[in-house]
């Protein structure tokens, strides 16, 4: 299975996302637009893993402290990956909390590795894949 650590949004930021993708779907473009409930912030992709694996790191992610305070994460503005002029990806940016969302993230990186997963290939880029 392709798996993924992810924190998982409120109503209010779906809500507000899903007024921006009906704005950007009035355009006609050819995007497959993420449903709603699917929308996240991914911490870190893990691609396939095996059920032997899940089960290590959910007990190594049960076993990580606690330690980092609560934070707030507020989003704007809309990019793509790529380039926003040849986008295989629409996202919308973290702007404020991004220090917080990497510390947090390389708590998360840290039980990776702990429970046997490679380094990440890439740096942790803060933001909600819309479509």
């Amino acid at each position: 299975m392709r798996l993924f650590l992810a924190v998982r949004l409120t109503e209010e930021v779906q809500s507000q996302v899903r007024v921006v993708i009906q704005q950007l779907a009035r355009v006609g473009a050819d995007v497959k637009w993420v449903e709603l409930q699917n929308l996240h912030l991914t911490l870190r992709f893990l691609g396939e893993v095996t059920d032997d694996q899940r089960a290590m790191l959910e007990q190594a992610l049960e076993a990580r402290p606690r330690s980092q305070p609560p934070f707030t994460v507020m989003f704007a503005g809309v990019g793509g990956f790529p380039t926003l002029d040849h986008p295989r990806v629409l996202w919308v940016g973290v702007i404020h909390g991004e220090e917080s969302l990497k510390i947090l993230a390389q708590g998360v990186e840290e039980t990776c590795q702990t429970a046997g997963f490679p380094p990440a290939d890439r740096p942790l880029s803060g933001h909600l894949t819309m479509g």
